[in-house]
């Protein structure tokens, strides 16, 4: 008795199906059009299928799931000029367009908004790779936008690097979602070889990759786009980024009763009107929540330098009181006037102790030390008898602070000179009473009275260098050991003795 083709076990007509349908390489539309026999405007399906309905339903889901379909590979002796995914969706009726589950597309191309929108309509994708060299696509879209300047792939930002989301195509393949794997490779040239690929960590990656492995439809991605994000729905991490890139300032602010300007200075024609500047502090009038948010970051991670007393006293005025315990950074540079039998220093340092969050404090002196270098004539002998910094007024005040973990008294002129010196043999060995041996004699004493500062703010204040005014003369200066003896019990009230 003869057996028919339909009289096999099913699993050995799917092997017939197999070895008659599946090839064991990628194929385009090209090898699609010769494998279905028809025209490339054509719908049609595999001869095989055209048998009978059965025949449809067991091999259709053979030929279109298990081949791995490629578009876009350049092919210069085809009159397409690429492999074009159109002709496969148009020979391919819809109920088997659902069945391809592999697809590789090379891109950009000229008709990448079309292809990606074809490419949708494929339902059942499973694995979806897209050949790209991300790099050289960067650089086409900063080339557009910018077509005076000769962009290098390696002054590029990351900000550089969003340029790519203006790439032909990009709107259409954001529609695909829902694609359980989704991987952006090598792309191919003419001559079949690969070049290029994803940039590491790119855009394409980190952005286009998960919202295409999304499980968002068209609906709800078209109802995202008319629904605006709302900046306070981002996390809080994502806000206190934002607030860094805007409000963190490189190099130091020095503050003035100017109106706040984040735009660099430029020379404006008398004719032409100055617009208002513009400042990033105007995100801090935004509402309430921005303002607590923000503000911390500004006043946090920025330094703050003041040239004058005057100016901190003015700064510390227009501060609030949660404004003051978010300060973290301050430089002082020196200068004193006497009116009145009191002290410019002596008012403006106090508030000082107010900064409740400052763990770092340098004040610089210009030359007040340097100057106290008695003996200004070559055959005069030089001291440093009135050139104890303990005895500048405000200086004392410092030993009242606590807490500040960066403390440090500073004189520019007498840094510039031990620079000189260094470069001369006799450093430091230099003869006694000379102007050399007195500078670095007076760089010494400042760095034990900065040893002196920072074991201050832990609550050990050396008495006898608050009290003694002339313990820069003898051979041993006072010890400064963390938790001696001579360290002041009372911290605040041996303080106020001294003063």
């Amino acid at each position: 008795m003869a057996v028919g083709f339909w009289d096999l076990p099913l699993s050995v007509r799917e092997k017939i199906y197999r070895l008659h349908l599946v090839h064991p390489h990628k194929i385009g539309p090209t090898q699609v059009h010769e494998d279905l026999n028809c025209g490339w405007w054509d719908s049609a399906m595999p001869p095989i299928c055209h048998i009978s309905r059965q025949a449809d339903r067991e091999a259709a889901p053979i030929y279109y799931g298990e081949n791995h379909f490629e578009f876009g590979v350049a092919h210069p002796h085809n009159q397409f000029g690429r492999e074009n995914p159109q002709c496969l969706t148009n020979m391919t009726s819809p109920r088997h367009l659902k069945l391809i589950r592999k697809v590789t597309c090379h891109w950009p191309c000229d008709n990448a908004y079309d292809w990606f929108l074809r490419i949708s309509r494929m339902k059942g994708l499973e694995e979806l790779y897209i050949g790209v060299d991300e790099k050289d696509m960067v650089n086409d879209a900063m080339r557009a936008r910018y077509p005076k300047r000769t962009w290098s792939l390696d002054e590029l930002s990351p900000q550089h690097m969003l340029a790519i989301s203006r790439a032909p195509g990009m709107s259409a393949l954001l529609t695909i979602s829902g694609v359980p794997m989704v991987q952006f490779v090598k792309r191919k040239g003419y001559d079949g070889a690969e070049h290029g690929g994803p940039i590491p960590g790119g855009f394409l990656e980190t952005y286009v990759r998960p919202r295409l492995m999304g499980a968002l439809g068209d609906s709800q991605l078209a109802k995202d786009r008319d629904e605006p994000l709302s900046f306070l729905a981002l996390p809080p991490e994502l806000r206190n980024r934002v607030y860094s890139f805007l409000l963190e300032i490189d190099g130091p602010i020095h503050p003035s009763n100017k109106a706040p300007s984040s735009l660099p200075k430029c020379n404006v024609s008398k004719k032409r009107p100055v617009k208002p500047t513009e400042s990033a502090l105007s995100i801090l009038a935004v509402n309430r929540q921005i303002h607590d948010e923000a503000m911390g970051i500004f006043y946090d991670r920025n330094s703050f330098e003041f040239y004058y007393p005057t100016q901190l006293h003015a700064f510390f005025l227009s501060l609030g009181q949660q404004r003051q315990r978010v300060v973290r950074d301050i430089t002082l540079h020196y200068y004193n006037v006497k009116c009145g039998g009191i002290n410019l220093v002596d008012l403006t340092l106090p508030i000082v102790r107010q900064l409740t969050g400052l763990r770092r404090l340098h004040i610089v002196l210009k030359d007040e030390l340097s100057k106290r270098i008695s003996g200004r004539y070559l055959w005069v002998e030089h001291s440093i008898r009135s050139a104890n910094p303990m005895v500048l007024p405000g200086i004392k005040l410092l030993f009242s602070l606590r807490n500040i973990s960066d403390i440090k008294i500073h004189e520019t002129s007498l840094e510039e000179d031990l620079e000189e010196l260094k470069s001369r043999a006799l450093y430091p060995d230099f003869a006694k009473q000379t102007r050399a041996w007195c500078l670095v004699k007076l760089s010494q004493m400042l760095d034990h009275v900065n040893l002196a500062l920072s074991l201050a703010q832990k609550g050990e204040v050396n008495r006898e260098m608050m009290e003694d005014d002339w313990w820069h003369l003898e051979d041993t200066w006072p010890k400064l050991i963390e938790n001696s003896k001579q360290a002041s019990p009372a911290g605040e009230d041996g303080l106020k003795d001294g003063l």
